[in-house]
């Protein structure tokens, strides 16, 4: 495997995760000479990630996640399984990604902090609907790759509210699993 990213972190994680020999290259996206020919000639739309696996090319980090499929067969019940993997990443892609940009734009996590806390008469917040230890149960997924980088970031840009136990209790699980420690950087951005 060989991917080409920025700071593409949940294609990063779910190469980790798979377990699979890969190369990580960084290319430069920006400067006097931006990105490379060769990435061109494998990615016309110029997207971060790329990832080469044999002779597939696969652009886009959840794309990426699908190709890898990293989703374990060890989840509980209720969010757990299939099914809250697929309910994970599209809340994370739907919600958690525009509701915080909107957040750290405005520097102003108040309708973040809403999402993740939520209001029990009306199904709960974030923080409610992780199974444990993991999103979506025992093990990693795709669900946490997507949703690691930014919930990562938004505790340190903000912290997480006082009433986001399990939250606080994931983000640490995936703080200490070595996968997900070693894709952490110290100097990263916000990217939207």
């Amino acid at each position: 495997f060989l991917i080409l990213h920025t700071f593409s972190q949940k294609a990063w994680l779910a190469l980790e995760l798979d377990g699979r020999d890969y190369t990580l290259e960084e290319i430069s996206l920006y400067g006097p000479n931006g990105k490379p020919d060769f990435f061109w000639e494998l990615n016309p739309a110029g997207t971060v990630p790329v990832m080469v696996s044999c002779n597939d090319v696969v652009c886009d980090s959840e794309d990426i996640l699908d190709y890898l499929n990293v989703d374990g067969e060890d989840t509980d019940g209720g969010e757990g399984g299939e099914e809250g993997v697929a309910y994970w990443r599209s809340l994370v892609k739907n919600k958690i990604s525009p509701v915080g940009k909107r957040a750290v734009f405005a520097s102003d996590p108040t309708e973040l902090f809403a999402l993740l806390v939520g209001n029990e008469d009306a199904g709960g917040g974030v923080d409610g609907k992780i199974v444990g230890p993991y999103l979506c149960g025992a093990v990693p997924s795709s669900a946490d790759c997507a949703a690691f980088p930014f919930f990562w970031r938004i505790e340190s840009e903000f912290g997480f509210p006082a009433e986001c136990n399990k939250l606080k209790s994931w983000l640490n699980t995936c703080l200490s699993n070595p996968k997900f420690k070693k894709t952490v950087q110290k100097s990263w951005w916000w990217w939207w």
